[in-house]
């Protein structure tokens, strides 16, 4: 089986940004030769309404949701959504799509979670199908719909991309998605992802591997160890959601990520959860160091099979020192 060649750098429109510097960092992107924009969900600003006017600025550049959760929405509001974004921006939206974590989904939104392998595959095919222009009728553990139908379906349905990061998810994403939005992987764990996304797609009979999509936070900085605290101190959250653990354990941090979970159960304190935070993680799943450094941990990548890569810079750090020498790299990748 065949894996895609082409090589793709986009970036991350963070969530510390306004609506309106989501527009023109991206109107900067795309004259910079960067050829993909990112929008996480969190809270605010809204991803989909952040796309819309990012779209109506911008000509070229590929927009897509990295991710929005399952579960809040449902099914139909995001195939509206979706259409909608797809007609804005004239083909260009990509649809990222992932279960989130059960503080998020179940927390703040007050929705089950429930099993993310059912809840996905069910999203999954009734977005194909409304996206294709057909009528609901679906009855599922998680997605039940009947009699919807969009009146205005795009003529090309966007991309679906699936968030993934354990190995059922990663062969479910080599199944049913065309994009796989891979988080916090380092170079050495890219063959076992690889090769479970491979898995999923020689059961469903594809001829190559769907996109492999890898943001990766970075920093072009003379102040690597500072640059390191502060993603250290970013990244500690994701260690008190299990699916995070698991997977960093998967991906070589298996004791460090058992001690982390025994500190977070026992105590409830974030901080002594960063406390833990393994010495040669953040180092490992971020970029950080100068512009050679960066550069050439991203050639790793994608001679390693990522074939598209995005920059997201840490909030508390000056994002264009990172985005302009970045933009060199940008279009040197758009014109190949």
């Amino acid at each position: 089986m065949a894996m895609a060649s082409a090589r793709r750098l986009g970036l991350e429109l963070t969530s510390n940004l306004s609506i309106g510097e989501r527009v023109e960092l991206a109107r900067w992107a795309e004259d910079r030769g960067y050829q993909d924009a990112w929008v996480a969900e969190i809270s605010d600003p809204e991803a989909f309404v952040s796309l819309a006017l990012v779209a109506q600025a911008t000509s070229r550049i590929r927009l897509g949701t990295a991710i929005v959760q399952m579960g809040p929405r449902s099914v139909p509001v995001m195939a509206a959504a979706s259409a909608s974004l797809a007609e804005v921006s004239a083909g260009r939206f990509a649809l990222g799509l992932g279960v989130s974590t059960e503080v998020i989904v179940q927390g703040w939104h007050g929705v089950t979670r429930g099993r993310p392998l059912v809840r996905s595959r069910e999203t999954v095919e009734l977005l194909r199908h409304l996206l294709a222009g057909g009528r609901s009728d679906q009855g599922g553990e998680y997605v039940r719909s009947r009699g919807f139908r969009l009146r205005l379906p795009p003529a090309t349905p966007p991309q679906i991309m699936l968030a993934a990061m354990n190995e059922k998810m990663l062969e479910l994403a080599g199944e049913i998605a065309d994009g796989v939005l891979l988080t916090f992987l380092p170079v050495s764990a890219v063959g076992l992802v690889t090769e479970a996304v491979r898995r999923g797609a020689d059961r469903a009979g594809r001829e190559k591997l769907p996109e492999l999509i890898l943001v990766i936070p970075t920093e072009v900085t003379d102040d690597e160890e500072a640059a390191l605290a502060r993603f250290t101190h970013d990244i500690s959250f994701y260690l008190t959601a299990p699916p995070y653990r698991k997977a960093l354990g998967w991906y070589g941090f298996e004791e460090q990520m058992e001690r982390a979970e025994h500190v977070w159960t026992t105590t409830r304190s974030i901080d002594k959860v960063r406390a833990e935070v393994p010495h040669g993680l953040p180092a490992s799943i971020g970029v950080f160091g100068s512009y050679e450094t960066c550069r050439e941990r991203f050639e790793q990548y994608w001679e390693a099979g990522i074939g598209t890569l995005g920059v997201t810079v840490p909030p508390a750090a000056p994002a264009m020192a990172t985005l302009e020498p970045f933009a060199q790299l940008a279009a040197a990748t758009a014109s190949i």
